[in-house]
């Protein structure tokens, strides 16, 4: 068992009032039976045809609020204590990630959609804003079934060039470890490295995630396709990854796996 002591005590999950299975609510429902949290439910919503009299939108509003709560009826007959965050906003990207900055949460859990990569390229998609600007941990979840027994893959820079580094890759054994304790994954740890990387130390880098041989990889490529070809080998259900600017892997990774990712930013660490 790790010595960590991690816990998770505010929950915000973004929720799509259309859609009555939500994976990140899913997900966030987990985390909250295993460490007591309360769940935040954020909702952003506009329609342009709600716009033309106050009662217009006030009746849409309405609508929206009675579907969240089908949504969270079974939440909170669970005991988990639910806040609900409605707001209406065109900008509903935006709005999404001021609402998480203010919300004082240690964890965002939200649905990702995959994206080409030009859609990446010339649209500020909700996935890419949250992890620039989230000051904790975000959760991106699939609509992929978990199975019996489950894989977490943590992401570790084996060569870390600065102390913000170190720092984090030590946030993601930590954190890694203990989300497998508490919610029964199997942990494994890989590491990429490029054709010049010279020897690499397996019982060093085992020892430094604190796993067993066979529980480390080092694979040569690119970070983002290192952790994507890992993902599929071992069949991973949830990767824990690092985020430190705007050109870092995670960006990198959403598109290329069907996996649930958890980002750390560096300011976390």
């Amino acid at each position: 068992m790790s010595e960590v002591t991690i816990r998770f005590s505010k929950i915000f999950v973004v929720l799509d009032p259309t859609r009555m299975i939500q994976p990140a609510l899913m997900r966030a429902e987990a985390i909250a039976r295993l460490s007591g949290a309360q769940i935040v439910a954020y909702c952003c919503t506009f329609d342009s045809r709600a716009t033309g009299s106050a009662d217009d939108k006030n009746a849409w509003l309405a609508w929206v609020r009675d579907s969240l709560d089908r949504i969270l009826a079974s939440t909170r007959a669970a005991g988990i204590d639910v806040e609900v965050q409605l707001e209406w906003n065109e900008d509903w990207r935006t709005a999404l990630t001021d609402a998480a900055a203010a919300s004082d949460c240690d964890l965002l859990v939200k649905a990702s959609s995959k994206h080409s990569v030009m859609q990446r390229k010339f649209a500020a998609t909700s996935d890419w804003m949250l992890l620039r600007q989230a000051a904790c941990p975000t959760l991106l979840v699939t609509d992929k079934p978990p199975k019996g027994q489950r894989i977490l893959l943590a992401g570790i820079k084996l060569r870390p060039e600065d102390v913000e580094h170190e720092r984090l890759n030590q946030s993601i054994v930590d954190l890694s470890h203990y989300i497998s304790d508490v919610a029964g994954f199997d942990m494994h740890a890989v590491t990429a490295y490029r054709g010049d990387g010279g020897h690499f130390d397996r019982q060093r880098f085992a020892d430094s995630c604190r796993l067993p041989r066979n529980r480390v990889h080092s694979i040569e490529g690119l970070p983002q396709n290192a952790l994507a070809k890992a993902a599929v080998d071992l069949d991973a259900d949830t990767i824990v990854i690092g985020y430190v600017d705007s050109s870092d892997a995670a960006e990198k990774l959403i598109d290329q796996v069907d996996t649930d990712i958890l980002v750390l930013p560096s300011s976390s660490a």
